[in-house]
C-alpha cells in the first residue's frame, strides 16, 4: 500500500508519517483542550462547550464519507510516535454536493508539515470516498499560516467576508478559499 493514497474502502487515510483516524468519544477532551488554546482562539469562533457537551458532538459525527448520515465528519490526525496531534474535519451539504474543511493542529506540533499532509490527506479521502464536487475553507484574515497552508493544497481564494465571525468579543472578516473536484483531478494528475 502506498502511504500517500487515501482508503476510500476504509475509515483512515494515511500521508506518509500523518495518519487520519476517525474520532470517537473519547478523543473529545483533546480538542476540548486545543480549542482552549489562546492561539487557536485568536482565529476561530469557538462554541463555549464544557467537556460534557463536546464528548456529546463527537458522538454524532462520522468517519465513513460513504455513510451520508451525518452532516459533521471528523477524524484525528495521528503522527506515527507521538500520537495524536490535531484534527481535521467536514461539514457537508449532501444536497449540495458541498463541505466546508476545518482543521486544528496542537501549537507544539505546528511548523512541521503535519497540518499540509492532514489537509492533503483528508481532500484526497473527500473526492475519492465520495461524490463531493467541492471543498471550501473559510480563514480569518490575518491567519498568515492557514492562509498559506490552504493555499499549497490547492485551494483558491474566492473573497473575503467582510465581518462574518465573532470571535472573542471582535467581528473578524473571513477569507474564502475553495477547490473543486476537477481542479483536484487535475492537480493529482499533474
Amino acid at each position: 500500500m502506498d502511504s500517500g493514497t487515501a482508503l476510500p474502502g476504509n475509515e483512515e487515510s494515511q500521508r506518509g508519517h500523518v495518519r487520519l483516524v476517525p474520532a470517537r468519544p473519547e478523543h473529545a477532551e483533546l480538542c476540548w483542550k486545543w480549542r482552549h488554546d489562546a492561539a487557536a482562539r485568536q482565529f476561530n469562533p469557538y462554541d463555549d462547550l464544557t467537556l460534557e457537551e463536546m464528548t456529546t458532538r463527537f458522538g454524532a459525527v462520522g468517519g465513513d464519507l460513504r455513510n451520508k448520515a451525518f452532516k459533521t465528519y471528523r477524524w484525528m490526525v495521528q503522527v506515527n510516535e507521538a500520537g495524536l496531534v490535531g484534527t481535521v474535519s467536514l461539514r457537508a451539504n449532501w444536497r449540495m454536493l458541498h463541505a466546508e474543511l476545518g482543521y486544528q493542529i496542537d501549537r507544539a506540533w505546528q511548523g512541521r508539515g503535519i497540518g499540509l499532509a492532514a489537509v492533503k490527506s483528508l481532500v484526497e479521502l473527500a473526492f475519492t470516498a465520495s461524490d463531493l464536487v467541492r471543498l471550501f475553507a473559510t480563514i480569518s484574515v490575518g491567519n498568515e499560516a492557514s492562509r498559506r497552508l490552504i493555499e499549497r493544497v490547492g485551494f483558491v481564494h474566492e473573497g473575503t467576508l467582510r465581518g462574518h465571525h465573532l470571535i472573542e468579543g471582535r467581528f473578524v472578516d473571513q477569507w474564502v478559499y475553495g477547490l473543486l473536484r476537477q481542479e483536484w483531478g487535475q492537480r493529482a494528475s499533474a
